[in-house]
């Protein structure tokens, strides 16, 4: 898969490929320029209130859609795509 992002107007990466890393609980992003970006998602997570099912989606997200994951969490959306999956679940 590539991608190219901008993360607040900064930088500019095309991106290969990104996968949840379960050892250390966290996102690894290899770019085509031959970077390997880690998020790790505890220190992500600090802060997101979260219920059971939130917490399950947030995990899913992760494991499924780690690439979303990342970029929901730099682009300060992740609280409110939460609080969205829990008016779904009810």
């Amino acid at each position: 898969m590539l991608v190219t992002i901008k993360v607040k107007g900064l930088m500019k990466m095309r991106l290969i490929y990104a996968w949840y890393n379960m050892q250390n609980n966290s996102i690894e992003i290899n770019t085509y320029d031959g970077y390997i970006l880690q998020f790790d998602c505890n220190i992500l997570e600090k802060g997101l209130k979260t219920t059971p099912w939130s917490q399950h989606c947030l995990d899913c997200l992760a494991l499924d859609k780690p690439l979303e994951y990342v970029w929901l969490i730099l682009s300060g959306e992740m609280q409110a795509w939460l609080d969205a999956e829990d008016s779904l679940c009810v």
